[in-house]
C-alpha cells in the first residue's frame, strides 16, 4: 500500500513516537560524550610529565634525574604512540624549564584522561629502595580513579619482581614557613589540611605521581638507569594504562 502525505501524522502525544525521540537523543548524546571523553578521533588522551628541576638560572640540577624520567618518560610515549589508540601529551619539550604549575597549566589545557607524572626520589638511607606511588589525596575528586591508577602500577611493578608501594603523601607544616613530609597508608583516608604534589593539587584530571626509584640507591641506579631499564619500566606503565582502560594488548608478537 502507498503511503500518501496526507496519511501520515505525526503526533508527539503517540507512545512509539516518544520511545524513538528519547532512543534518538541517548544514541545523540552518549555519542557526543565519548567523543568528548576520549578526544577527536576516539583515542585516549594519556599525558605525560617527566620531573626534574632546575636552579635559579635555569640549569638541570640533577642530570641523573633528568636523564632517567626522560628516558623512561620517552619509551613510554613511543610505546603509546606506536599503539596508535591513545593520544599522547607532554607536559613540557624535553629540557625546557618548567615549574610545576606552569606544567600543571598545560595539563589542564590538553585536558586528558589521565596523567602520569614521573619523577625520581632521593633518601639519606642510602640502603632505600623501590617505587612509591602517590595518587590524589582523599579530597580530590579525582582520589578514585587516580588510586585505580596507582593500583594497576603497583600490581604491574611487583609482576615484574620490583618492589612498590602506594601511599598519600602530604606536605605538614611547621614553625619558619618549613614543612616535613608526611606519608600515610591509602586506608587513611581523613582529609588533612595539608597541601600535596602540586601537579597533583593543581591539575582536574585522575593522576599519579611515581617516585620510580631512589637515586641515592646505587645499585637500584645502575639496573635502571640504561636502555634496558627503561623499556621495562615503560612497559610496566603500558599494561597498567592499557589494564585501567580495559584494553588488550594487540601487539602481534604478545598474541602469538
Amino acid at each position: 500500500m502507498t503511503i500518501k502525505k496526507a496519511d501520515f501524522k505525526f503526533d508527539l502525544r503517540d507512545p512509539m513516537i516518544k520511545i524513538l525521540t528519547a532512543l534518538f537523543l541517548f544514541i545523540t548524546v552518549g555519542t557526543g560524550f565519548s567523543a568528548c571523553r576520549f578526544g577527536r578521533g576516539g583515542k585516549t588522551r594519556v599525558e605525560l610529565d617527566a620531573v626534574y628541576t632546575f636552579d635559579a638560572a635555569g640549569e638541570v640540577t640533577s642530570p641523573m634525574q633528568s636523564e632517567f624520567t626522560e628516558g623512561v618518560t620517552g619509551k613510554l610515549e613511543e610505546k603509546l604512540t606506536v599503539d596508535g589508540r591513545f593520544k599522547v601529551f607532554r607536559t613540557h619539550e624535553a629540557g625546557v624549564n618548567a615549574s610545576a604549575e606552569e606544567r600543571a597549566k598545560k595539563v589542564n589545557e590538553d585536558k586528558p584522561d589521565i596523567l602520569l607524572s614521573i619523577t625520581t626520589g632521593y633518601d639519606p638511607d642510602f640502603t632505600a629502595s623501590g617505587t612509591l606511588i602517590y595518587p590524589d589525596i582523599p579530597s580530590s575528586e579525582q582520589n578514585e580513579a587516580s588510586l585505580k591508577i596507582a593500583g594497576f602500577l603497583q600490581e604491574n611493578m611487583k609482576a615484574g619482581d620490583w618492589s612498590a608501594d602506594v601511599r598519600y603523601l602530604y606536605y605538614k607544616p611547621f614553625e619558619n614557613d618549613q614543612y616535613q613530609i608526611m606519608r600515610t597508608e591509602t586506608s587513611d583516608t581523613e582529609e588533612y589540611d595539608y597541601e600535596t604534589w602540586t601537579i597533583l593539587e593543581k591539575t582536574r584530571v585522575p593522576a599519579v605521581v611515581v617516585e620510580q626509584i631512589h637515586l641515592s640507591n646505587a645499585s637500584d641506579s645502575q639496573r635502571w638507569s640504561n636502555e634496558e631499564g627503561y623499556e621495562t619500566i615503560a612497559e610496566q606503565y603500558y599494561q597498567a594504562i592499557l589494564e585501567y582502560f580495559g584494553m588488550k594488548d594487540t601487539r602481534k608478537d604478545v598474541q602469538e
